[in-house]
């Protein structure tokens, strides 16, 4: 037996040996998003949230909990990409590494092991069975959505489910209210706009494991799904991300589109390369490019789907949405998620402009009020 097989075996009987593992009348039974029984320790104090649960985690209030952190979330710096990171600013690079993270890489068994975490979190089933199969820690699958990128009964399912392990019951609660509140209030303000007046919409550039160009987009984007506005892409009837051949975005020439800036610089590229493509579409022509938040990075930005929804309903039904400044709007929406006050990085983005298109390139122009 070698050096490493040593020090897992050892490793695997002092976790075992642990107070949240010794005594089974001390355990609770669920069964996870995925429908696996699971069975964990009554009380938990320390976790791990990998596979984009990190988000989830923090907007319980649980950054204190976090016992062991992906490289990803280090080697990629805090900013407003990912507004969930702004959270951990000061404790995420002081956290033990447990693996790379990201689509299809398996943590490092003998890693999570030392840094002893009462539970694992995991968007993904395999690695969650990987997980319990190596190491005898309870694993719990969550999900942000089987079809979609974001669905709320699943995002709200999930929430409750780790709001109940890590008695967050009431913060779960609030966060479910609070995005029942932002569907009320989108409802009013849009009620009654006829058909005629609702414009044919687009959104480029979405991020799907990786940037992307003004091909990727998302088949209904819960922004235009919340405003009810026309989604060109929506056409194909799949939800999720969909990679479009060019010709389909010129065949379609929506009257406006978005650019989400996590694909920004590769739309930027592109049109340095294809410009003719670019100008043949109607809203660039005329004017009608505005620029979103990332809506995806390492999972579904939940609080930048609800900004960037007042941000595209103040630039297609301006009367209705006249109250809002699309950048405090977000960092209200941030701040309940996050707990975090991001402002000043707000204004420091691409986010929430014209998009303009000049021999030069694209550039940002933030929309005045």
């Amino acid at each position: 037996m070698n050096i490493s097989s040593v020090l897992r075996t050892v490793m695997l009987a002092a976790v075992l040996a642990s107070p949240a593992f010794a005594d089974a009348s001390d355990k609770i039974g669920i069964s996870d998003m995925a429908g696996r029984k699971v069975s964990l320790p009554s009380q938990v104090t320390k976790i791990v949230a990998v596979t984009g649960t990190l988000r989830l985690a923090v907007y319980l209030g649980c950054v204190d909990m976090i016992a062991g952190i992906e490289n990803l979330e280090i080697r990629y710096p805090a900013d407003i990409s990912r507004p969930y990171s702004l959270a951990l600013k000061g404790t995420a690079e002081k956290l033990p590494v447990i693996g790379e993270g990201g689509a299809g890489k398996l943590l490092d068994m003998e890693r999570l092991l030392a840094a002893r975490p009462d539970i694992v979190f995991t968007t993904d089933p395999h690695i969650a069975e990987t997980i319990q199969r190596s190491t005898g820690m309870p694993a719990v699958v969550v999900s942000y959505g089987q079809s979609s990128m974001l669905e709320k009964k699943d995002l709200i399912s999930s929430l409750h489910l780790m709001g109940r392990i890590l008695k967050k019951e009431k913060r779960a609660r609030e966060i479910e209210e609070f995005i029942n509140a932002f569907e009320k209030d989108i409802a009013k303000r849009i009620k009654d706009i006829p058909d005629k007046s609702k414009p044919r919409v687009y959104v480029g550039g979405v991020a799907y494991y990786g940037s992307h160009g003004i091909t990727s987009t998302e088949v209904f984007y819960p922004p235009f799904h919340w405003l009810q506005v026309r989604n060109v892409a929506d056409e194909i009837n799949r939800a999720g991300s969909a990679f479009i051949e060019k010709e389909k975005l010129l065949y379609w020439n929506p009257d406006v589109i978005f650019i989400d800036t996590g694909g920004l610089s590769l739309i930027q590229n592109d049109y340095l390369k294809n410009r003719e493509f670019y100008r043949k579409l109607r809203a660039v022509k005329e004017g009608r490019v505005y620029s979103l938040l990332p809506y995806t990075y390492y999972f579904t930005n939940v609080e930048t789907a609800l900004a960037n929804t007042y941000a595209v309903g103040k630039e297609l039904h301006p009367s209705r949405f006249k109250d809002i400044d699309p950048l405090k709007k977000a960092d209200e929406i941030f701040s309940f998620f996050t707990g975090v006050n991001a402002l000043e990085e707000l204004k420091q983005s691409d986010g929430y402009g014209l998009v303009r298109f000049s021999e030069d390139g694209l550039k940002i122009v933030r929309t005045p009020e």
